[in-house]
């Protein structure tokens, strides 16, 4: 992974880059000036994660973030500091964690960790769908339903549907372990994407109404609770 360092102090440029390369062997980048890393972004540099100081001159970390979150909405970015009352702005730049100066090695390889679970769990939510025009790629998110009808499927998404030669049961073998739920004997459904229900219908979040199985109800019922209590 490509990693940069942004701190206008060297020496803890220097700490941190010994820990990163004790950790694991990444493609690491130092920057003691916000405008360099800026100015690489804008000549199509990128990063997987930044490391980034909160209080620089001329700009402080989180307007550093704003700036890269309009190249990059992507990139793990990770904040230094020695005070946390700056932490609720991170939120504006979707941060993905504060690390607390000076950065000890277990904070550190613990965050590592976290980002590659984090990578690892949106790879798994990417389901590859073969149509007669092509072949494309959704992520599961993006899934309202997935309905069969004789012999074809249908993908619904916000935007579109997606009709394929494939059965039911191999798409619901092919999404387990990711919040997907049989209601009926021609429909799967995401349960990310319910809003209300009772004992014979489903309402999406787009207020698509579906049919619930009454046979199908209580394992309906069970998934959907162990999805919102997090199990």
């Amino acid at each position: 992974m490509r990693v940069a360092i942004l701190d206008d102090e060297q020496i803890f440029v220097d700490s941190l880059y010994k820990l990163l390369w004790k950790e694991m062997n990444f493609e690491l980048f130092t920057y003691t000036d916000p405008n360099k890393l800026l100015e690489d972004y804008s000549l199509g540099k990128r990063f997987d994660i930044i490391f980034c100081d909160v209080i620089m001159e001329p700009f402080n970390g989180i307007e550093v973030g704003k700036k890269i979150r309009t190249y990059d909405s992507t990139c793990f970015i990770i904040y230094l500091t020695s005070d946390l009352s700056s932490a609720p702005k991170g939120y504006e730049v979707n941060a993905f964690r504060y690390l607390i100066k000076p950065i000890d090695e277990k904070s550190l390889s613990d965050t590592l960790e976290s980002i590659r679970q984090e990578i690892r769990s949106k790879k798994k939510r990417l389901l590859r769908i073969d149509a007669s025009f092509g072949s494309m790629i959704l992520n599961t998110a993006d899934i309202l339903y997935i309905e069969a009808n004789n012999k074809d499927t249908a993908v619904y998404t916000d935007d579109d549907s997606i009709t394929v030669r494939k059965n039911l049961t191999d798409f619901e073998e092919e999404l387990s372990g990711q919040h997907f739920c049989r209601i009926h004997r021609s429909i799967l459904v995401n349960l990310e994407r319910i809003s209300q229900y009772d004992s014979s219908h489903i309402t999406l979040d787009n207020g698509n109404t579906l049919a619930l199985s009454r046979r199908r109800y209580k394992d309906f019922e069970s998934a959907f609770n162990a999805f919102i209590s997090g199990e």
